[in-house]
């Protein structure tokens, strides 16, 4: 790690040159947008900068150490490919967000513990937002619930059914907090259901239904989405995954 640390000092000072060019270019704003004030860019772009990433890193790292240590597996651990190890490091050392940084964590943990972790969760857990990771976890819980009919928090209405679908009121409740299809969510509910979609963590399960405006020839048809959905098995072995290792059970230790 010290060789590593000091190649990559060594390359921010490289930068600098390339650096103070484009920093004397900004304007005062584009200067505040970017964190600097004048007479930081060397510091900023040089050592400073590169030791963020490290102090984030080593962050990450403690708590994945500490969540292995507590599961009581630490004779399990593996060395983590470094396919899987290195890209996992590169985007660890930028999050700056508390509550990702718990799931980073989890992930190399069980990475380490030869769980099922595979390099596309890496990409997907760099792309996701706070509150995509958040609803992503939430209707995980919900499918769960819905699986083993165990009681929901009371703001979100049972399912009817046993199955793993997971009913657009039961998403617009857990995302609000309240059993009230009267509140209006804002646009960032749609958005963060379309993400979860295009990371195949999610899939409507449900087509839309078109609704007969009247009945008079040529009448237009309004779509009414009251799509069910499901969280895949990519978005559940992913949220598994960035959970913190779970301890052996009795089974496991008669097995063992």
């Amino acid at each position: 790690m010290p060789d590593e640390i000091s190649k990559a000092l060594e390359l921010g000072k490289a930068a600098l040159p390339y650096a103070a060019s484009v920093f004397a270019a900004l304007s005062p704003i584009g200067k505040k947008i970017c964190g600097m004030v004048e007479g930081e860019i060397d510091i900023y772009w040089g050592i400073d900068q590169q030791q963020r990433r490290i102090d984030r890193l080593e962050k990450v790292l403690r708590k994945s150490q500490d969540m292995v240590e507590l599961s009581g597996r630490a004779e399990e651990v593996k060395e983590v490919p470094a396919k899987l190890l290195q890209p996992w490091m590169e985007a660890a050392s930028l999050e700056d967000e508390e509550e990702m940084r718990v799931m980073w964590a989890a992930l190399l943990a069980n990475a380490a513990l030869q769980g099922s972790v595979i390099p596309a969760f890496v990409a997907i857990l760099k792309e996701m937002t706070p509150d995509e990771a958040k609803m992503l976890a939430c209707m995980y819980r919900t499918r769960q619930c819905n699986l083993r009919r165990d009681p929901l928090p009371s703001f979100v209405p049972q399912n009817p059914t046993d199955e793993v679908r997971i009913s657009i009121h039961q998403v617009r409740s857990a995302y609000a907090g309240v059993d009230d299809p009267s509140v209006i969510l804002p646009r960032s509910f749609s958005v963060t259901l379309e993400r979860l979609q295009a990371f195949r963590a999610i899939k409507k399960s449900t087509p839309k239904v078109n609704v007969q405006i009247d009945d008079l020839p040529g009448a237009r048809r309004a779509s009414v989405d009251d799509s069910d959905f499901e969280v895949t098995s990519l978005g559940v072995a992913f949220i598994e995954a960035c959970q913190a290792p779970k301890k052996p059970t009795t089974e496991q230790f008669a097995s063992a």
